[in-house]
Order: C-alpha cells, then structure tokens, then sequence
C-alpha cells in the first residue's frame, strides 16, 4: 500500500489567502462605511438615494465575497483535519504490518 500523500503546504498557503483577502475585504466595508458620513454632507436628492443604492449594492457584493470566502475556508479548514487523520490511519495499518 502506498503512502498517504496530500498538499499541506499548499493547502495551509490557500487557507492563508483565503482569510487575508477576507480579512481585506471586510476592511475595505468598515473604511467606505466610516466614509459614508462625509459624503453624504450637501449631497442630497435622487443623486444621493442613486448614490446610496449603488454603495449598498456594491457593499453586499463584497460582503457576499467575504461570506463565501469564509466557507470556502472552513471547507478547506475540514479537508486538512481529514487528510490528517487520513494520514494518521494510514500509518498506523503501515505500522501494524500485512
């Protein structure tokens, strides 16, 4: 039987991205929120509810994006801890022999 082989460094590289980029996203919300306030001053009208429609369109897009980069973290976060038992199991009938 072959020995149990699974990309951990890669993997552990993904997951590193996968939580920076939501991490930075997340950022990039709190900043345009806190700007939100200024500018709003002497911005009124159908200009500004355009406005406010557009920002909180994009806002949810980026939300969404950081979600889903959240859940495809926790996936990959549960893929490791089965190869690491997988590969547990695998010595483990290597060591017990034929």
């Amino acid at each position: 039987m072959g020995s149990f082989v699974f990309p951990y460094a890669a993997a552990q590289q993904a997951l590193t991205a996968m939580e920076d980029l939501a991490a930075r996203l997340r950022s990039v919300i709190r900043t345009h929120d806190d700007a939100l306030t200024s500018a709003h001053q002497d911005f009124e009208g159908e200009t500004r509810d355009q406005f406010d429609r557009d920002f909180a369109r994009g806002i949810a897009e980026l939300s969404a994006f950081a979600r889903l980069l959240d859940g495809d973290a926790d996936e990959l976060r549960w893929t490791i801890s089965v190869a690491h038992r997988l590969e547990a199991s695998s010595h483990a009938n290597e060591a017990s022999g034929p």
